[in-house]
């Protein structure tokens, strides 16, 4: 298994070097520190598993929004946390993020963890902390789904703060047409709320903009 490290604290670097270099089969290929450096370095090489620092994570977004979509899908994308914290786990359960470590003491234990990973024995979808919060994994590197330009206009008035009444009234439309066609954006989308859809049509413009 061909594994990127990318982490700007030598700290963390050197100790997943040391877990990883007893764990049978785990390949350090390269190190990187920046988004930059990761996304020149997976352009030259196949990597099966990134394995992404705390304090980095939008590497995981800035690949997502760079290399070809293929590429992404067979790796492996991991957040190595230094201790549980609900914010990360979120951040990378958003960010697209397969799972997350926290703080492995051993080689051991780690094996034990990577392995159940890239079994698809556990996910972030599946951890504890997501349990008791509205998360949907994956929904910044998402594009969202639009009926047509009516509901493109509604989302882009819901990010600003309408409520049914006014978004009704700017589009020419009846206050049950702005409900009824929420709820269809809801569910075509996979979401729950509309702070979410909100959110997944501000990300996906950023995602233009950023192309």
């Amino acid at each position: 298994m061909d594994i990127l490290i990318c982490s700007p604290l030598e700290e963390t670097t050197a100790k997943l070097e040391r877990l990883l270099s007893s764990v049978g089969g785990a390949r350090i290929v390269e190190r990187t520190s920046t988004s930059h450096e990761t996304i020149e370095v997976l352009r030259r090489h196949e990597i099966d598993l990134s394995i992404v620092g705390e304090s980095v994570l939008e590497v995981g977004l800035a690949a997502r929004r760079l290399l070809n979509p293929e590429q992404i899908d067979r790796m492996l994308w991991v957040a190595f946390l230094d201790r549980v914290s609900m914010p990360s786990v979120i951040k990378a359960a958003q960010y697209g993020y397969n799972d997350v470590l926290v703080a492995p003491s051993t080689s051991t234990e780690l094996a034990r963890e990577l392995a159940e990973i890239v079994d698809h024995r556990r996910s972030v979808q599946t951890n504890p902390l997501l349990k008791s919060v509205d998360v949907v994994p994956g929904l910044y590197v998402r594009q969202i789904a639009l009926g047509d330009r009516t509901d493109e206009d509604l989302v882009e008035l819901l990010g600003l703060g309408l409520d049914d009444r006014d978004i009704g009234l700017a589009l020419g439309i009846s206050i049950q047409d702005v409900r009824n066609r929420l709820a269809n954006l809801l569910e075509i989308n996979g979401l729950s709320n509309r702070t979410q859809l909100a959110t997944l049509h501000i990300r996906s413009q950023l995602a233009g903009w950023l192309a």
